[in-house]
C-alpha cells in the first residue's frame, strides 16, 4: 500500500509535479510565472474537486478578457493603417504574437469551451496583422527613394529596409511591378550615394580651377560606385558615371 502524503496527492503525482516545476524553472521569469500559475490551478482542481468551480469561473473571465484585449488591439491596428499614417511594424508584430499566444496558458477545459471563439479571433487577428504588415512594407518601399541619406550607415539602413520589405511582400505574393521599380530606384540612389558625393566635390574643384583635383575625385567616384554597386546589386556590373 503506497505511503500517505501530507498533500493527499500520490507519490507518482508528486514526482510528476517535481519534473514539471524543474521545467518551469528554466523558463524566462514572466513565462515561468504564467506556467506555474496554470500548474497550481490544475493541482487545486485535483485537490478540491467540485469546490474549484469559482476558480474555473475566474479562468473563464480571464480568457474572455484576453479575447477582448486582442480585439481591441485589432481595432487599433486596423484604424492605424487605414489612413495616411502607418503604424510602426513592431506594433503589428505584437498583434501577431499575441494572437499566436492566445490562451497559451489558459486552463485546458476552459480553452475547450471557448475553442470556436478562440479560433475565430485568432484567425481575424492574423488576417488584420498580415494586411497591416503588407501596407507597412509597401509604404517602406514607396518612401525609399525619398529617404534622407547622409552617411554610409544611412545607405545600409535604406538597402536593408527595402530588401526586407520586398522579401516580405514577395513571399506574400504582393510585390507588384510598380513596387519593384520603386525598390530599385531606392537602392540605386543608395548605391550611388558615395560616388555622387565625390562627383559633387569634383564639380566644386573644377569650378575653382583645380582640374587635377577634379579628375582625381572623379576616379575615386568610379571606384566607389563599383564597390557599392556590387554590395547593393550582387553580380550586376556597375553603370557608367
Amino acid at each position: 500500500m503506497p505511503a500517505p502524503t501530507f498533500s493527499g496527492l500520490s507519490a507518482q503525482r508528486l514526482a510528476e509535479l517535481v519534473e514539471a516545476i524543474r521545467g518551469i524553472a528554466g523558463r524566462p521569469d514572466q513565462e515561468a510565472a504564467a506556467q506555474l500559475d496554470q500548474l497550481l490551478m490544475r493541482v487545486r482542481r485535483e485537490l478540491m474537486g467540485d469546490a474549484i468551480s469559482p476558480l474555473v469561473d475566474y479562468e473563464r473571465e480571464r480568457l474572455a478578457d484576453s479575447i477582448a484585449r486582442l480585439r481591441t488591439a485589432m481595432d487599433r491596428v486596423e484604424s492605424g493603417t487605414a489612413g495616411a499614417d502607418v503604424l510602426p511594424l513592431w506594433e503589428v508584430v505584437g498583434l501577431r504574437n499575441d494572437a499566436e499566444r492566445l490562451a497559451e496558458y489558459a486552463d485546458p477545459e476552459v480553452s475547450a469551451r471557448f475553442s470556436a471563439e478562440l479560433a475565430a479571433v485568432k484567425r481575424d487577428a492574423l488576417t488584420v496583422a498580415a494586411a497591416a504588415e503588407a501596407r507597412i512594407h509597401a509604404h517602406t518601399i514607396h518612401q525609399g527613394p525619398d529617404r534622407d541619406i547622409h552617411s554610409v550607415a544611412s545607405v545600409r539602413a535604406v538597402v536593408n529596409d527595402i530588401d526586407a520589405a520586398a522579401a516580405a511582400l514577395s513571399a506574400a505574393g504582393l510585390l507588384t511591378p510598380a513596387l519593384e521599380e520603386r525598390a530599385r530606384a531606392a537602392k540605386t540612389r543608395a548605391a550611388r550615394f558615395r560616388a555622387q558625393r565625390r562627383l559633387d566635390e569634383a564639380e566644386v574643384a573644377l569650378a575653382g580651377g583645380n582640374a587635377k583635383k577634379a579628375d582625381r575625385l572623379r576616379k575615386e567616384a568610379a571606384v566607389m560606385l563599383a564597390q557599392d554597386w556590387r554590395q547593393v546589386f550582387p553580380g550586376e556590373p556597375p553603370p557608367a558615371l
